[in-house]
């Protein structure tokens, strides 16, 4: 049974938080969110990062802690011990982007960062995999 919190709630839709099983669903619906809170352009990299002392420096890094604090909300408390610390939402991306590139199929893609596509699975894993990285991540 699915709970409140088991969903990120934004002023325009709820979607899944991210969960070890449900990346391909997630990483399409955060997108859209992103893409609603300008902050997109952010996540992938796209433009130059504004010099400290530049009229758009205040304003990048406003929108810069908008999409980290979207992606992190996002993401269940197990995922975000994950990329706990980290405060640039380009780098929190590589990261989700390297956890789930480890099942190796890649059927899914998502940009990440500047000129890089990473690729996920979404091929059935093994339950045995799924509890064994669950407990692993919980115990760490």
């Amino acid at each position: 049974m699915q709970t409140p919190s088991d969903y990120f709630v934004t002023k325009a839709r709820s979607i899944p938080r991210l969960i070890h099983t449900n990346f391909a669903v997630w990483s399409n619906a955060i997108k859209y969110v992103l893409i609603g809170t300008n902050t997109w352009d952010i996540v992938t990299g796209v433009g130059d990062v504004p010099q400290d002392g530049d009229v758009e420096y205040k304003e990048y890094y406003k929108r810069s802690n908008k999409a980290v604090s979207i992606l992190y909300g996002s993401i269940t408390p197990a995922i975000q011990a994950y990329v706990a610390g980290v405060v640039d939402p380009a780098e929190m991306c590589q990261l989700f982007a390297k956890r789930w590139t480890s099942y190796k199929t890649s059927l899914v893609q998502l940009s990440c960062g500047t000129n890089s596509t990473m690729k996920f699975s979404t091929h059935r894993i093994p339950l045995t995999s799924i509890l064994a990285e669950y407990f692993l991540i919980r115990i760490a």
